[in-house]
């Protein structure tokens, strides 16, 4: 069946359906949501809805840190970028631990932050972070990854899944969010 034909969507309670047209597919049967996963789902789109996000962003860190570090480093990290944005900015952060190594590293969607770039373009020797050219090597502690974000690719479920897990340690930071367009039309009218 064309993709065209077919819907994916949630269903509170039963998961994720695909729903197609009468005659070719009317349900493909999920069984049952867990309360994780409607979870997830309801803060997913409460997420996508809150404010407009600019980036999706992932730290990690080049050695073993607590958790109290992971949440002060990523919080420096979102002040010193508030600083090169000129304007508060906003954001979502989680933290999680990795699979493999089982190492803390952080996601986050953040705001007021779609002037900046997020890739300079340039490749940089192993262990030079901190740089102020743009976000990604602006993360001072290991590999970090910037994105502009798209609702459609699906970053505000993705964070969301700190509210089930174990290590359930999120945060937002800059709320009530203002969006850049509001400080635009503010200098606009000075």
């Amino acid at each position: 069946m064309p993709s065209d034909e077919r819907e994916i969507g949630f269903l509170k309670g039963y998961g994720w359906i695909i729903f197609g047209t009468a005659d070719k597919l009317s349900c493909v049967d999920p069984g049952v949501a867990s309360k994780s996963d409607t979870m997830k789902e309801q803060m997913g789109s409460w997420l996508q809805h809150l404010a407009p996000w600019d980036v999706f962003f992932t730290g990690t860190w080049s050695r073993p840190i607590t958790l109290d570090g992971v949440l002060y480093g990523t919080r420096r990290y979102l002040k010193m970028i508030e600083k090169w944005a000129g304007i508060p900015i906003y954001a979502y952060f989680g933290v999680e631990r990795g699979d493999k190594g089982h190492l803390l590293h952080v996601h986050a969607l953040m705001g007021n932050v779609g002037h900046l770039k997020c890739f300079c373009g340039t490749r940089m020797a192993q262990g030079k972070w901190g740089l102020d050219c743009c976000l990604l090597h602006g993360w001072p502690w290991g590999y970090a990854r910037a994105e502009r974000y798209d609702p459609n690719k699906g970053a505000a479920r993705y964070v969301s899944k700190y509210v089930t897990k174990r290590l359930a340690e999120y945060d937002l930071v800059g709320f009530p969010a203002v969006p850049q367009s509001a400080f635009t039309l503010e200098k606009r009218r000075k």
